[in-house]
C-alpha cells in the first residue's frame, strides 16, 4: 500500500514522501497513529505543495541568514559588566545578554539558542563567541567584556 508520511520516520522516510508499505503495517500502525495517510492523488500533490512553500521558504531563510552572518562578520560586540578589582565579573555574561546587545548595537533580532557558548563568560575580555544562524551558517562573533564604571 502505498501512503504519504505525515512525520519523519526514521525507518520510512520524510515528511511528505510516499513510501510503500504493507498492507497491515498501514492500516494498523501508520494510520491510526496519525503518522501517515493513504496515498490518493489530491493528497499526494497537497504534500508536494507544500513540500515545495517549505523548500522556498528554508531558502528565504538561509539567505537572511548568510546576510545577518556577513553583517556580524568583523564587527565586536560591547557588553558592560560589573566586575571586581581582578577582572573577574559578579556573575556572567549569559547568551540573552549577548542577544539582546546584539539587538541592541547592531539591530538584529535573534534567539538566545543561536549563541553557542560552551559556558557562559566570566571574565572581563575578548571571547570569540560562535553563532548559529542556519542549519549550516556560523558566524564567530567577538564579545568584549569591560568593566562597568560606577
Amino acid at each position: 500500500m502505498k501512503v504519504v508520511l505525515l512525520k519523519d520516520y526514521p525507518s520510512l522516510g520524510k515528511e511528505g514522501e510516499v513510501v510503500n508499505v504493507s498492507d497491515g503495517f498501514a492500516r494498523n500502525f501508520l494510520i491510526p497513529r496519525g503518522i501517515a495517510l493513504e496515498a490518493h492523488p489530491g493528497i499526494v500533490q497537497v504534500y508536494q505543495q507544500k513540500k515545495a512553500a517549505l523548500k522556498q521558504r528554508e531558502a528565504k531563510d538561509r539567505q537572511a541568514a548568510l546576510s545577518i552572518a556577513e553583517a556580524l562578520k568583523g564587527k565586536r560586540l560591547m557588553i558592560q559588566a560589573e566586575a571586581g578589582e581582578k577582572g573577574r565579573l559578579f556573575g556572567s555574561v549569559t547568551s540573552q545578554q549577548i542577544v539582546e546587545a546584539i539587538e541592541k548595537q547592531f539591530g538584529y533580532h535573534l534567539d538566545k539558542r543561536m549563541v553557542l557558548l560552551e559556558e557562559s563568560i566570566r571574565n572581563v575580555g575578548v571571547h570569540t563567541v560562535p553563532i548559529k544562524l542556519f542549519r549550516d551558517v556560523y558566524v564567530e562573533l567577538e564579545v568584549e567584556v569591560v568593566k562597568k564604571e560606577e
